[in-house]
Parts: structure tokens; C-alpha cells; sequence
């Protein structure tokens, strides 16, 4: 109770009313769900054109992450456009590297990551100390209803960003009018120094609290902007 407590006590000081989440690495650990489908078709290609793994693996994670600079994420159809050239690249049958994109594809939007451990505690912690709860994410609406589902966290809303443009102010916008509060009575928390801590701001959202990225490319133009971090929020807003 004790925690609670002093949770409140942040939450009337600092007239926050809201909190939106990321999920991908802020929540749990997607990164297995992602790289383990991507690398077997890695493999297969590497297989069938004599090549190393390692050579198809590098060119698919450079494509992978351009992708990512040039949209905040990789959408499904984009996938193909990767396998395709690939095929183009070895002279493959891009009907071959299709099928296998597909099947990658599957297991991708099939699955559903472990939470973090002390997930479920901190959220119950949240809402019983009073805040609003969402997910703000840039994964697809199919998968983010089968991971809420899984987790049992069908009453929590979930804004999702298109995965054909970078995750920005627009989403954290329409969470703060959804919610029909202001922007200084919202938290936000992620990993993306973009797409969660950048584009909150942009939004008017000066209470943020970063996850440290697991991936350099979720830096993206860091400056050392004093942000606390995750480990910090024991004393955030105290």
C-alpha cells in the first residue's frame, strides 16, 4: 500500500490523469518473435543460393532497418518487397522467396512475447493509484488484439500508428484527445527515442519516461535530452 500511496501522492502533485505505453521492448521482449522467423528465411535463402547465413542475414537486417528509418516500422506487405529482392539479388524463384516470406510472416503475427517480469504488478499498481491506461504502439490492429487477449488485457485500449509511417506526434495527439485530458496530465513511457519520447513531446507531453533502447537505431537523434529512464520512476514525479 505503501507504493500505492506514494503514487498517488506523484499523481496529485503533478495533475497527471493518463499514462500511454509502448509495448515492443517496454513492456516485453518482442525481439525473439521477430528475429527467429526472419532469420530461418535467412537461412533457406542462404541454403538454396550456396551462400552464408550470416551474408543473407546482414543485407535482410540492412533492408530491415532502412525500412524502419523510412517508416518508424516495417509493414507486413513491405516483407515481401524485401523477399522479392532477394530473389532478385541471388537470381531465386521470387515466387520460392514469396511463399517463405509469407510463412515468416505467419509465425511473426501468430505469436505473442512473454511480459516482461513485474509487468502485470506495475500496471495493477497504475490503476489503482488512479491513472488511465493505454497502449500507444506501431504494431498492427490484428496483432495488438491477440496480444491483449493473451495477456488479459482486453479492457485496456490500444492506439496503434500506421506501420506505413513513423509513429510521431499524431497517435500521442489522439490519445490525449481520446482520453479528453491535456497534455501536462499525461505520462508517456517507451523505448523509442523517436516514436515514444520525441513525438510525446511534440504532442505537449512533458512527463516521459524512457526505456533505454535495445537497438541503437531507436536512439534516432538523442541529443541528451534529460529524460528519466524506467529504473528512475520510483522517483519520478516525488
Amino acid at each position: 500500500m505503501g507504493q500505492i500511496e506514494e503514487l498517488r501522492r506523484a499523481i496529485n502533485k503533478n495533475g497527471w490523469r493518463g499514462i500511454g505505453m509502448d509495448i515492443d521492448h517496454t513492456i516485453c521482449d518482442s525481439g525473439p518473435v521477430w528475429d527467429v522467423p526472419m532469420q530461418q528465411l535467412c537461412e533457406k535463402v542462404a541454403r538454396e543460393c550456396g551462400v552464408s547465413d550470416e551474408e543473407i542475414w546482414r543485407q535482410w537486417r540492412n533492408m530491415n532497418d532502412a525500412m524502419y528509418l523510412t517508416t518508424g516500422g516495417v509493414h507486413p506487405r513491405k516483407y515481401h518487397l524485401m523477399a522479392s529482392k532477394i530473389a532478385h539479388d541471388y537470381n531465386l524463384d521470387p515466387g520460392q522467396t514469396r511463399q517463405w516470406a509469407g510463412e515468416m510472416r505467419r509465425k511473426i503475427y501468430t505469436a505473442v512475447p512473454d511480459l516482461y517480469p513485474g509487468t502485470r504488478e506495475t500496471i495493477a499498481t497504475l490503476k489503482e493509484a488512479g491513472l488511465q491506461q493505454v497502449f500507444v504502439t506501431h504494431a498492427p490492429p490484428g496483432l495488438n488484439k491477440l496480444r491483449m487477449k493473451t495477456w488479459g488485457f482486453e479492457n485496456t485500449r490500444v492506439f496503434s500508428e500506421s506501420t506505413l509511417r513513423k509513429k510521431d506526434y499524431r497517435v500521442w495527439a489522439q490519445v490525449i484527445s481520446s482520453l479528453n485530458i491535456f497534455p501536462w496530465e499525461m505520462v508517456a513511457v517507451g523505448d523509442s527515442w523517436p516514436g515514444d519520447m520525441q513525438a510525446a513531446r511534440d504532442a505537449g507531453i512533458e512527463a516521459r519516461v524512457w526505456v533505454k533502447p535495445k537497438w541503437e537505431i531507436l536512439r534516432g537523434d538523442y541529443a541528451g535530452e534529460k529524460v528519466p529512464t524506467i529504473e528512475q520512476m520510483s522517483t519520478f514525479g516525488l
